[in-house]
C-alpha cells in the first residue's frame, strides 16, 4: 500500500478505542438538538459503530469515510472478526452483537444513523452532514501520522474548513501538535486538551480584536499559549513514546524500537520506556 492509501486508511482498528474521545462526543451531544460527527479514515468502520452506540440516546447522525473499497465494505456488512471487541464490555456486546460462528455482526439498527462513503481526505472536497452545514465534530485518529508535517497541517485546515464554529477535531494521539506543527494550522484552531490518549482541537469564532488581530498578520496566541506550544523535553519524549505505541499497534514493531530508543536517549532513566524494549 502506497503512502497516501495507508494515511487515509489505517486498518488496525476495534471497537471502542481510546473511549476518551468518545466520551467527548457523547458530552457535546447533550448541547446539540442533532449531533454532526465525521469519522475521517474510518477504516473497517469499528469506530463509527461504536459512535453510534455511544450516541443512541441523542439525536445525532454519523458518517465514515475512507479511501479502501475493501474496509468500507466490511463495515457495511458489520461482521467482525470477534477480537475487535476485547476493549468492549459484555454488556454492550451483549446488547449490540450476535456471534455468526468466529464473527460477530453489528446491530444492523445501527446503520439508521449511518452512512459510508469512499473519500480521500486530501484530493476530494470535504465532506458535509447530510443536511448540510457543518460537523459539530470530526475525528480523524491515527491517519495523519503518515503525512508529512505539512500535509498533516493542509489535512487538519481541510477538515478545519467543515467544522463547525464551535466545533472539534479529534486527532490520534501519535498526531502530536508540536509547536512547529501549531505554526501552521488555520488560526481559528485552537488547542483545547490534550487527553491521555488524544488530541482534541477546538473551532471558535474570533472576536472582534481578534478579527482585526487576524487582519494585521499577528499572531492570536498568546504568550502562555505559545509557551506551551514549545516542545519540553518532556513533551518530546511522550510524543515519541505515543508514536512508538501507535506504530506497534500497527505492527510496526521495528520502527517502533527505533522511536523508544530516541526516547531513551532523552531521557535515559525513564523505566516503561525500557520495558518497551
Amino acid at each position: 500500500m502506497s503512502a497516501t492509501k495507508q494515511a487515509d486508511s489505517n486498518t488496525h482498528t476495534f471497537f471502542f478505542r481510546e473511549p476518551e474521545a468518545l466520551t467527548v462526543v457523547r458530552d457535546r451531544a447533550r448541547s446539540r438538538k442533532r449531533l454532526s460527527v465525521w469519522s475521517a479514515g474510518c477504516s473497517t468502520g469499528d469506530e463509527v459503530y461504536s459512535l453510534a452506540i455511544r450516541l443512541k440516546d441523542f439525536p445525532h447522525e454519523v458518517t465514515g469515510s475512507d479511501i479502501r473499497k475493501d474496509a468500507l465494505a466490511v463495515a457495511q456488512s458489520g461482521l467482525y472478526p470477534e477480537r475487535c471487541l476485547r476493549h468492549t464490555d459484555a454488556e454492550t456486546v451483549r446488547a449490540y452483537f450476535t456471534s455468526v460462528g468466529d464473527m460477530v455482526r453489528a446491530d444492523p439498527r445501527l446503520r439508521r444513523t449511518m452512512r459510508l462513503i469512499e473519500h480521500h481526505i486530501i484530493n476530494d472536497p470535504p465532506l458535509v452532514p447530510v443536511r448540510g452545514g457543518t460537523w459539530d465534530v470530526i475525528l480523524c485518529r491515527n491517519v495523519l501520522l503518515y503525512y508529512e508535517e505539512h500535509d498533516m497541517a493542509a489535512a487538519i485546515g481541510r477538515l478545519a474548513s467543515v467544522l463547525a464554529p464551535d466545533g472539534i477535531l479529534i486527532l490520534g494521539a501519535s498526531e502530536w501538535l508540536n509547536g512547529a506543527l501549531l505554526a501552521r494550522l488555520p488560526r481559528e484552531l485552537q488547542l483545547i486538551a490534550q487527553l491521555e490518549r488524544d488530541v482534541v482541537v477546538h473551532k471558535h469564532r474570533f472576536t472582534k480584536s481578534q478579527q482585526n488581530e487576524r487582519r494585521s498578520g499577528h499572531p492570536l496566541m498568546s504568550k502562555q499559549a505559545a509557551a506551551d506550544a514549545d516542545v519540553s523535553l518532556t513533551a518530546d519524549v511522550k510524543r515519541l513514546r505515543l508514536q512508538g505505541d501507535a506504530l506497534v499497534d500497527s505492527g510496526n514493531a521495528k520502527s517502533a524500537i527505533a522511536l523508544f530508543r530516541a526516547a531513551l536517549q532523552r531521557e535515559p532513566l525513564t523505566a516503561d520506556l525500557h520495558a518497551r524494549l
